[in-house]
């Protein structure tokens, strides 16, 4: 096993957090002292000693908040490693479409503090330890167990603060969950009725938004394997601050967000159908075809003298080449979409040439003609260019 002291993202992590970093009796490895955090105060309970019988000193000792019960569990050369697997391999894939990457520096830094983020951390990571090496030591449901035996309480008892730290736990419980032999949706339903019955989650931007995004995607992942409608409240993704930024990520978050309006809509057996919707979205595809058209016929590299240029023309007509067809295709099969129908005149004016296969071409012409009768619109001028270029 590589020494933890040679990783330099742990270091850099540690440091962001202005940590002092100090040696750890584990052998070689360095870790900061906060992370060993053990109340040795004489109120300070063991969880042998905990009453288990008493709900309420259950939920007091054991509040998402109280350094009491159960604390940090990060104390061992293993616990350290799985935290580190967590940073370099989980982390980044979670924080995906978060600009901030607050799975991977906010979360691990409350964890110092917050038994059930750590618990939770060490289960998602122990299991992806599990699949990664085919060796099962048992910790990941024991971590899991630790988890739930901090998370039930908290969630049973009407007087208790709901808040982002619960979210982003549940959220990392069901990346757990997902990667178990048997995936029951538990942790995902508790998620979404967590997340539906907090109004303002979304809107309070930070971790609770970062957590809201990552939890609609596990959602989106499970309605389309089980062909199930949404559980998440999709409306509530309105207030997110993804509709202000205009970063990648946000841009990303938005897709997302449409792609999951689709599902709730495929799989809604009570959905009626919303024709008015349907054409806006045929003309939203068709223009965001034009768009991809318009980047690939003008990447930078075409511009460039070289052997290579050939090759990437080649590629980027070809890709160009099939957007054309879908965009076409929108507007031969949606016949009632007339707005559909002007696009393609459009694009066609432009992009006419990436079509070179004779059938298509033909099928291209009867559609113009077609499509000019029945609206009383000017076709000829695109015929014949067409046809000056094809034949």
């Amino acid at each position: 096993m590589v020494s933890l002291i040679h990783s330099p993202y742990v270091a850099r992590f540690f440091s962001s957090l202005h940590l002092t970093m100090a040696h750890s009796p584990i052998h070689d490895a360095v870790i900061p002292p906060s992370l060993f955090l053990e109340d040795n105060s004489p109120e300070s309970k063991s969880s042998k000693d905990f009453d288990m019988s008493s709900p309420k000193s259950f939920l007091s000792d054991y509040s998402v908040g109280s350094p009491h019960g159960f604390a940090s569990p990060l104390k061992t050369r293993r616990e350290a490693f799985l935290l580190m697997n967590y940073l370099q391999e989980l982390a980044p894939r979670i924080d995906l479409c978060d600009p901030s990457k607050r799975f991977g520096r906010e979360v691990p830094k409350r964890a110092r503090q917050l038994p059930l983020l750590a618990y939770s951390i060490l289960a998602f990571s122990s299991r992806h330890q599990v699949l990664i090496t085919g060796i099962d030591d048992e910790s990941s449901e024991e971590y899991h167990s630790y988890a739930l035996r901090i998370l039930i309480p908290i969630l049973d008892d009407p007087m208790s603060s709901l808040d982002e730290n619960l979210l982003a736990a549940a959220v990392l419980l069901r990346l757990y969950e997902e990667m178990c032999d048997v995936d029951t949706g538990t942790h995902l339903a508790g998620s979404a009725r967590l997340w539906n019955d907090i109004p303002d989650f979304i809107a309070q931007g930070g971790l609770s938004e970062a957590a809201s995004w990552i939890m609609l995607r596990q959602n989106l992942h499970i309605s389309l394997i089980k062909h199930e409608p949404m559980q998440v409240d999709l409306n509530k993704y309105r207030r997110s601050r993804s509709f202000i930024n205009t970063t990648d990520e946000d841009f990303a978050n938005r897709v997302i967000l449409l792609c999951c309006q689709v599902l709730a809509t495929s799989f809604d057996p009570g959905a009626q159908p919303d024709y008015a919707t349907w054409a806006q979205l045929v003309m939203g595809y068709q223009h965001y075809c034009l768009a991809r058209i318009l980047l690939h016929i003008s990447e930078p590299r075409l511009r460039v003298s070289s052997l290579g240029t050939i090759e990437n023309r080649v590629a980027a007509d070809k890709a160009a080449s099939n957007d054309l067809r879908i965009a076409i295709g929108l507007g031969i099969h949606n016949p009632s979409v007339v707005g559909a129908g002007f696009t393609v005149h459009h694009i066609l004016f432009t992009c006419g040439c990436l079509l070179t296969n004779p059938t298509e071409q033909q099928e291209v012409l009867n559609f113009i003609d077609e499509f000019g009768k029945s609206i009383g619109w000017p076709t000829h001028r695109l015929r014949k260019k067409l046809d000056a270029i094809w034949h």
